[in-house]
């Protein structure tokens, strides 16, 4: 009875399994796709750089970079040909100094500067030869008064920098008369004149030297002789023939090339009259380059 019993709750248990426990398993399970790869992203376009990369640098990935590489050490900069450039030496300014005082003080060296180039050609153009123009105004004080324009063409030289020599030929019309205001008792007169100047210069834009003279002077002797105011003059004969004498020639050269000057002389007679004569020359020159 007992083995009844266990008999029949075995055979309820085995009937409550699923039946597809029981039953094997007959096919297998359709297999899966495989996976596919995806393809390969197309490379982001470069990102350029705002703004522009400065000089020395090129655009990478958005950034600036060095042109140099390796990179060019601390305080070099690197120029647009790949080239480390040395830093240019900056001025030492001292803290006592301002930057007022530095640019006066390199003022002042421009212009010592400008000043010593411009001695230097004036000294050159000295050098040159050149031929000369004189325009003056004489005046002589004797026992007679005379004076009048005097024009002349000389030619020139510097032997050296700082000497040279002059030579002159030209000629005086003026007048002559008992006194410098007399109107009433003038004469005309003329006269041929050459002299001679070895003289120190340029000296900066001064010139001086010793001038050797002479002269063959012409006037209207009868008209002198026929005044009754010329009987005081001691002799009458010094209004016409040769006399020469010795003088001091000096004057300041101006312009760039040093072709423009103004000239005084003083000189005297030696055979003119028979007391002291003194004469006065006051003028201008001009100066014709006529060589390199």
């Amino acid at each position: 009875m007992k083995l009844d019993l266990w008999t029949m709750l075995i055979a309820a248990c085995i009937a409550a399994l699923p039946l597809h426990a029981q039953e094997p398993a007959t096919t297998d399970a359709p297999a899966a796709p495989a996976a596919v790869e995806p393809a390969p992203a197309a490379p982001a376009p470069a990102t350029p750089c705002f703004p522009e990369c400065r000089s020395g640098f090129t655009c990478h990935a958005g950034l600036c970079v060095s042109l140099c590489n390796p990179p060019c050490p601390d305080g070099y900069t690197c120029t647009e040909d790949a080239r480390c450039q040395a830093p240019a030496p900056t001025a030492y300014t001292s803290p006592g100094i301002s930057a007022q005082t530095l640019e006066a003080a390199a003022e002042r060296q421009r212009l010592r500067e400008e000043k010593r180039m411009q001695k230097q050609l004036r000294a050159a153009w000295a050098m040159v030869p050149r031929v000369t123009l004189h325009m003056e105004w004489m005046w002589m004080f004797s026992d007679i008064y005379r004076t009048g324009f005097e024009g002349a063409v000389g030619f020139q030289k510097n032997i050296s920098p700082f000497f040279g020599i002059r030579a002159r030929l030209g000629g005086l019309i003026g007048y002559v008369a008992p006194e410098p205001w007399d109107n009433d008792d003038r004469a005309v007169t003329w006269a041929l004149q050459v002299d001679m100047v070895p003289f120190f210069g340029p000296l900066g834009h001064f010139f001086i030297g010793p001038m050797f003279w002479f002269e063959y002077f012409w006037n209207s002797e009868e008209t002198l002789q026929d005044n009754s105011i010329w009987d005081d003059v001691s002799n009458v004969s010094v209004f016409e023939g040769p006399t020469g004498g010795l003088g001091i020639d000096m004057g300041v050269l101006l312009g760039d090339k040093s072709n423009f000057g103004v000239n005084w002389r003083v000189r005297t007679t030696l055979t003119l009259v028979e007391e002291f004569a003194a004469i006065f020359e006051f003028g201008f020159t001009y100066h014709f380059l006529v060589g390199k």
